[in-house]
């Protein structure tokens, strides 16, 4: 890692004003035709940091964050590191039963939020019995809540020691299986893993960064904050998806560098008007969040000439376990190397190494270990065990350190005594040019155990049958992993980070 990146594995507060004196005026965020340089991002979270001090927030104290992408989001999560209190993100997406149980978990003591999202928060307000104070940004004063802008008013700063070994975040999972975890996640891991990213993925200080991921999530916060931040880069805020909001932002802004999920780069490259954006100044794009199929990668790559560079992490390791070097070699199907200081294994059920590869169980240790679950004690206990983080994904190492990742332990599907990986399955008909979206599930069967099924989603005004999508995956798979139900949808059920809701899919089946 370069020494200046490594100098800046620091707590989040004291990040940004090393920067802020490093860079100054220059651009660090822009949303909505707001801009904020890094001074002023550094000023304002310094006297948003002293109007929480003034609301009671104290060193240690749950601060949630329930906001759609913006500026202020943003600083409200540097202005709760500056108090010493610690993030909880929460996803804009959520509904009132969902925060509820958020909230309690975490036992937050304030929350921002806004006018759209205020009605689920007053909801839930008389069950979350730690909850003293509703920041709302914008929109008309309401009883019993906060202006942001009288919280960035309310008083003087006082300093705080924060370590970076302190407790930064909570970060609760994605709830793909049911109900979500709250990983307990330090300033070391967010910064260590800030700064090795940023020095392998190759951000520069010239760079302008395309923000179109939700901010509540940890890839996001990561690869569009602390990494933009630290290379002394600016970025462009996008409060959600589309892909001519996408393109027309790339076009605008000049934009160089686009973090995204597979299922946005599978919009864009079937995206038909792509050809009348100029984006001669998109130089890289990055994936995350879910398994990138090399297919996608080839045709992203093809369509826009740019390199798509896939790494592989999750909510307890920061966001980031391993990445590709874009400089470098990049095999298909490969999430790339362990970043810089974190170790990788693939292990047996007893925890023992597997030969080159072999499949087993991704388990990781380094600066961005988790400290554990909020309230998950036996979690906590499982999924640290020797001193290790267990991830629940199947994948395999080859002979140079590239790992591979094949799926969930517990979405493998095991028919007949066969197990089958849903990965697998689904990279195959993915290739079938009909096929937009694809999931594959295990669904219950009398003789079998399990089958598998394919839930498809179709491109616009494509065509194919079942019987012709059995008969083409005969043609590239083993008859045991080959789908036994075929059901055609409008859209594959899907986390905001882009993970598949499989549980959802076995429920429907």
């Amino acid at each position: 890692m370069r020494s200046d990146l490594k100098e800046l594995v620091i707590p989040l507060g004291d990040l940004i004003r090393k920067q802020a004196a490093r860079f100054g005026s220059k651009m660090l965020f822009e949303c909505h035709g707001v801009r904020r340089s890094y001074a002023e991002f550094d000023e304002r979270t310094t006297r948003l940091a002293g109007g929480l001090q003034a609301l009671g927030v104290r060193p240690g104290d749950k601060v949630a964050c329930y906001m759609p992408n913006s500026i202020e989001l943003l600083e409200a999560y540097y202005a709760t590191s500056k108090a010493g209190a610690v993030t909880v993100f929460l996803n804009a997406l959520l509904t009132p039963r969902e925060i509820r149980f958020v909230l309690q978990d975490s036992e937050s003591k304030v929350i921002f939020t806004a006018p759209g999202l205020l009605p689920n928060v007053q909801e839930v307000r008389p069950d979350a019995g730690h909850l003293e104070t509703i920041v709302v940004q914008g929109g008309t004063p309401q009883p019993d809540t906060v202006r942001f802008d009288d919280v960035l008013e309310g008083g003087p700063y006082r300093d705080v020691t924060v370590m970076t070994e302190d407790v930064a975040w909570l970060g609760y999972t994605s709830g793909t299986t049911g109900r979500p975890k709250g990983a307990i996640l330090t300033h070391l891991g967010a910064t260590h893993v800030g700064a090795t990213v940023a020095d392998r993925f190759g951000y520069r200080e010239d760079d302008i960064v395309l923000c179109a991921l939700p901010l509540f999530h940890s890839y996001a916060v990561n690869s569009c904050m602390i990494q933009v931040m630290m290379a002394g880069a600016g970025q462009v805020i996008l409060e959600r998806f589309t892909p001519d909001g996408v393109l027309q932002a790339i076009q605008d802004h000049r934009i160089t560098v686009f973090p995204g999920v597979p299922t946005m780069f599978n919009y864009l490259v079937n995206f038909p008007d792509r050809a009348k954006y100029d984006l001669t100044s998109l130089r890289i794009a990055k994936s995350a969040g879910a398994v990138l199929p090399a297919k996608l990668m080839h045709d992203f790559e093809t369509l826009y000439g740019v390199p798509l560079v896939d790494g592989y992490g999750i909510t307890e390791a920061h966001s980031f376990v391993t990445l590709n070097d874009p400089r470098g070699k990049r095999p298909d199907g490969s999430c790339g190397k362990a970043i810089e200081g974190v170790d990788v294994r693939i292990v047996d059920e007893q925890d023992r190494d597997v030969p080159a590869g072999e499949r087993g169980e991704l388990i990781f240790r380094g600066p961005n270990l988790p400290l554990g679950y909020v309230n998950g004690p036996e979690a906590t206990a499982e999924a640290l065990r020797g001193g290790w983080y267990h991830s629940g994904d199947v994948g395999y190492m080859d002979a140079e350190g590239y790992v591979y990742i094949v799926d969930r332990i517990k979405d493998t599907i095991i028919c007949g005594g066969y197990n089958i990986y849903p990965k697998e399955v689904e990279d195959v008909i993915y290739a079938h040019p009909a096929v937009l979206d694809v999931a594959v599930v295990g669904v219950a069967d009398e003789v079998k155990g399990e089958i598998p099924k394919a839930c498809v989603v179709l491109k616009p005004e494509a065509t194919v049958t079942a019987g012709e999508l059995e008969a083409y995956c005969r043609q590239n798979l083993a008859a045991y992993k080959v789908p036994r139900v075929i059901e055609f949808m409008d859209a594959i059920p899907k986390t905001a980070s882009g993970k598949t809701k499989r549980f959802l899919l076995r429920e429907r089946a």
